[in-house]
């Protein structure tokens, strides 16, 4: 996926695409994400290898098809205002099924759960003041 927004430009994610695509990554979704948001991982985060959470008003019919191709199962967070205010699809997959997630999205965990996606909840409440969350206060691990 690239996306495009207030932050990414098409040429931008085009030049991203040219990266991944020398990197062996043959199929590349370009995705607009509403003005409202700045980064994909607020509307759309990956929990497994088949399950992605995603605030579905804002995450185009295209992208969570194109998902359901690759074959996630496609997790509609159940509470918008756990999603805009405490950040709920704003996790970090430490494991395929294992998340980090912020406190305060209990709809979203129970979600999860009955997904087979276990959730360990951390206080973020200050970073969240400034409009950020796990996802944002981490860089990408290479995994086994």
């Amino acid at each position: 996926m690239t996306t495009i927004s207030s932050r990414a430009n098409r040429e931008g994610c085009d030049q991203v695409a040219q990266v991944l695509s020398r990197m062996g990554v043959d199929q590349i979704i370009p995705m607009q994400i509403p003005s409202t948001n700045i980064h994909i991982d607020g509307i759309l985060n990956l929990a497994s290898h088949d399950v992605a959470m995603v605030l579905a008003q804002q995450v185009p019919y295209d992208m969570c098809q194109a998902l359901r191709r690759k074959g996630f199962r496609i997790l509609e967070a159940p509470c918008t205002s756990e999603v805009t205010r405490t950040f709920g699809c704003n996790f970090v997959a430490i494991r395929p099924g294992l998340v980090v997630q912020p406190e305060g999205n209990p709809r979203c965990r129970e979600l999860f759960g009955k997904n087979g996606v276990a959730v360990i909840p951390v206080d973020f409440s200050e970073i969240i003041k400034g409009r950020g969350a796990i996802h944002c206060a981490t860089a990408f691990l290479k995994r086994g």
